[in-house]
């Protein structure tokens, strides 16, 4: 609030009744004008004595827009991304398919090995307890080998869109997320901001936040386009343009730092 007699601003609690410096009611102010301010400090549940500050509103969407500015790229960018993805996808389908069929036919044959096994040992009248033991070892063998191939095959078919999904995601957080943030509602900014990682860190009232790995390639990649573009055209403020994806070496940077992205996601 501001007084209206001395224009000292001050926090007017439940408790306050007069301008701290010159004594005016509040009640007798006319028409005071009140301020109000959003402040975001730590919750103190992990340390009861943290001593950290508390960072405005303003300051705390400065800072995550400043974030969301290194990882940012243009809709150009995203769609050649986009692209090749589906380049990768139809290349890695023939393979994928290859491994499935590979893992079926293991399958089968332990299946069928385990089957002959049982049917050799109930067609004989004794076994001697040495070959009794090798036959428990074996079975335990083919059991395992078995176990090990329908997990693997189960495996197989969660992981075939995960990091396709993962990889898209990230190029189209990378150019719409800026946009989301500053039109977005609340639950919209936060999600926004959970997004960029869990690492969030109040220090000497600023916040500093740790993204995850793939924002970081997309940053290194936009720091190599434009040294590429800076080492071709020294004189010119090197831009992320359209047409800069035509430069063999703007797009060999853009395809490596995708291949490093899509790799990172298929090895989780």
């Amino acid at each position: 609030m501001i007084c209206t007699n001395c224009k000292k601003k001050f926090h007017k609690g439940d408790k306050t009744i007069k301008c701290p410096q010159c004594g005016e009611l509040i009640a007798e102010m006319n028409n005071p004008k009140v301020l109000h301010y959003v402040f975001y400090h730590c919750t103190k549940r992990v340390h009861n004595n943290c001593s950290q500050g508390s960072v405005s509103y303003e300051d705390l969407k400065t800072a995550i827009k400043n974030e969301l500015d290194r990882y940012e790229i243009p809709d150009y960018y995203r769609d050649w991304a986009i692209e090749h993805l589906q380049e990768v996808i139809d290349d890695d389908i023939t393979t994928q398919t290859i491994i499935k069929e590979n893992l079926i036919e293991q399958f089968n044959l332990v299946t069928k090995n385990i089957a002959n096994l049982v049917r050799v040992m109930c067609s004989k009248d004794y076994i001697d307890p040495t070959i009794q033991e090798a036959y428990d070892e074996e079975e335990k063998k083919l059991a395992k080998d078995k176990r090990d191939i329908e997990r693997r095959l189960e495996e197989w078919s969660l992981d075939q869109n995960k990091w396709v999904t993962a990889t898209k995601e990230t190029f189209d957080f990378s150019c719409f997320a800026k946009y989301w943030f500053e039109q977005g509602d609340p639950e919209t900014k936060t999600w926004v901001l959970s997004k960029l990682g869990q690492n969030l860190i109040l220090e000497g009232k600023k916040l500093h936040i740790s993204g995850d790995i793939p924002f970081y390639l997309i940053e290194k990649m936009k720091n190599g386009v434009r040294q590429e573009l800076k080492r071709l055209e020294p004189d010119k403020i090197p831009q992320l343009s359209k047409e800069s994806l035509t430069i063999s070496g703007v797009s060999n940077t853009v395809r490596s730092a995708f291949e490093k992205i899509r790799t990172d996601f298929q090895n989780l």
